[in-house]
């Protein structure tokens, strides 16, 4: 009796490795560390094994930054009584942990909208913002701000926890320091007296900006329900 052979695997496949496998072994890595060869020495592997899967280091630390941004994102529940303004809160957050959770691999974060949790919380709160009356055109304006905001404030806390940038008062008297504080002194003033932009009262201080505006657009009428969203 013949038997039949298996279908030949390739070089990927024959090494017994997998995107999943690829990518836990880079977690172990420092972000400096994470080469295609470091990894595939981890694995005990060729580096051309990893080819079949990765394309090469930036895809790496992309997939890596992905993986950590996945699991560092919170199951966001809100509850019955939670309005726009707190779930808008709420998401904010989760989505700013979510991002530090990647530290400084955020930089290489380029894809959220793929994470089922993710894609749960943003349906969670679009459903909030229809709910509290906005149409979808300012529900999605204001959801693409709130994620202006935790990125940004994310990435700020990183770069300058990690040391990969001075923060901005040292960035200001240095800069002033080469052209003549005299000439600008009220960016002399503010940053010789710094106010921490860093912490976690500037995001909550964005966020009452933004669900303040929010409010006024609604009590205004212009991002309510039935509003007219034609104009660009």
């Amino acid at each position: 009796m013949r038997i039949a052979s298996s279908p030949k695997r390739g070089a990927g496949e024959k090494a017994g490795i997998d995107v999943r496998t690829i990518v836990a072994s880079a977690r172990t890595l420092s972000p400096d560390a994470m080469t295609m060869q470091a990894v595939a020495q981890l694995l005990g592997v060729d580096r051309s094994a990893l080819n079949h899967h990765v394309k090469g280091r930036p895809q790496l630390l992309q997939l890596v930054a992905q993986a950590a941004f996945a699991d560092g994102f919170a199951d966001v529940v809100f509850r019955d009584d939670e309005d726009w303004r707190s779930a808008s809160r709420m998401y904010a957050w989760a989505y700013a942990q979510a991002l530090g959770a990647a530290g400084p691999l955020v930089r290489h974060l380029t894809d959220v909208g793929q994470e089922t949790r993710f894609l749960r919380a943003t349906e969670a709160l679009l459903g909030r913002l229809v709910a509290g009356g906005f149409n979808d055109e300012a529900a999605v304006r204001f959801l693409v701000a709130l994620g202006y905001a935790a990125r940004g404030w994310m990435r700020d806390r990183i770069e300058t926890t990690e040391g990969l940038e001075m923060r901005r008062p040292e960035q200001t008297q240095t800069a002033l320091g080469a052209r003549g504080h005299d000439a600008f002194p009220h960016l002399d003033r503010v940053s010789r007296n710094p106010f921490d932009t860093y912490g976690v009262s500037q995001l909550n201080h964005v966020l009452d900006l933004l669900i303040k505006g929010a409010d006024a657009e609604l009590a205004s009428g212009a991002a309510s329900a039935g509003a007219d969203d034609s104009g660009d």
